[in-house]
């Protein structure tokens, strides 16, 4: 089973590579300027539409696969991925918000802070910022356009367009703006489930997240367009960010991992040195004692900037701290 289980990595692994020779042979024939559709046999750019924010994808696809091979040759196309893109315009940067956070990620694992920053602020134009008066049921706050085609908000993309957030914050860009977005997510996401609101019994698929919310756009009709199926996996993402590795008393506190993106192996995980952002989004002093079920019962030690500190938490407003946890 052992044997199985590696050839199967392997595989994986050989697929992964495989497929990033194709975008990378996409790269150099434009330039770093990706196409939105090609044709498949000779990669010819099909109609006059782009999509510019996927090499940022494709930047850190490239980083992946420098970690996986140790050439360093994959690190030099990242680089220049995260360059080009650095050049583009915020009136071209439009499609999807996710390619821009994890554009960011590789910059800010490259050490190209400016670019990082450029591309954050990039995505953050694609979030609503303001609540919609027209629904009463639910809250857009801390949302993103799914696309630059579509008008509302739908979990797999909202939860995507964060997760790269907590790599970046790990390599030490962070600012509120980042924390009051996932804060707002990490509150208004559960109502894509109707498991979280109304009658709990007897309700089919309860937790596969609605496709879209209702927006004055679209006459407010939630669930218009069905469920997600292929947004399910994102439930997990966000509960490993915000609850499964630890978790705080006072839930108007943030607690945040930092560690998901730079996890490569299932027995490391979780790792026993983890990662955490507290972030206090109100405008009182709050305390709080923090926990980490992984520990399963292990003494944990806290420490905050490699000081020692205990179990219990004070955290002033709107005040950002950090906090490591081994055990």
């Amino acid at each position: 089973m052992v044997q199985n289980f590696r050839q199967q990595i392997w595989d994986v692994t050989n697929h992964f590579l495989d497929a990033f020779q194709t975008a990378q042979k996409m790269a150099h024939q434009y330039d770093y300027l990706f196409p939105i559709y090609y044709q498949v046999s000779n990669l010819r750019a099909e109609g006059a539409g782009t999509n510019y924010a996927v090499g940022g994808l494709y930047a850190w696809a490239a980083l992946l696969a420098r970690r996986l091979t140790g050439d360093e040759h994959y690190r030099d196309e990242a680089r220049r991925a995260i360059e080009v893109l650095g050049t583009v315009p915020s009136s071209r940067l439009f499609h999807e918000p996710q390619e821009l956070a994890y554009g960011a990620l590789a910059a800010a694992e490259l050490g190209l802070r400016d670019e990082a920053t450029y591309l954050l602020y990039e995505e953050l134009r694609m979030f609503y910022w303001c609540s919609d008066p027209s629904q009463k049921s639910h809250d857009v706050r801390g949302m993103v356009q799914a696309a630059a085609s579509i008008l509302y908000p739908a979990f797999k993309e909202n939860v995507e367009a964060i997760l790269p957030w907590t790599g970046i914050m790990k390599r030490g860009l962070v600012f509120e703006a980042l924390l009051r977005f996932m804060d707002q997510q990490r509150r208004n996401n559960f109502s894509f489930f109707q498991e979280c609101s109304g009658n709990r019994q007897g309700i089919p698929m309860a937790f596969v997240p609605y496709e879209n919310l209702g927006t004055l756009e679209l006459g407010g009709q939630t669930g218009n367009v069905g469920k997600e199926i292929y947004g399910s996996g994102e439930a997990i993402w966000m509960y490993l960010m915000f609850e499964a590795l630890g978790r705080l008393s006072d839930r108007e506190l943030m607690l945040v991992n930092l560690d998901l993106l730079d996890t490569f192996e299932a027995k490391s995980f979780p790792a026993h040195h983890l990662n955490f952002v507290v972030y206090n989004p109100t405008a009182d002093v709050r305390s709080a004692t923090i926990t980490i079920p992984p520990a399963e019962g292990r003494k944990v030690r806290l420490s905050e900037n490699g000081n020692i500190v205990g179990q219990s938490l004070q955290v002033p407003a709107r005040a950002i701290v950090q906090i490591a946890a081994e055990f």
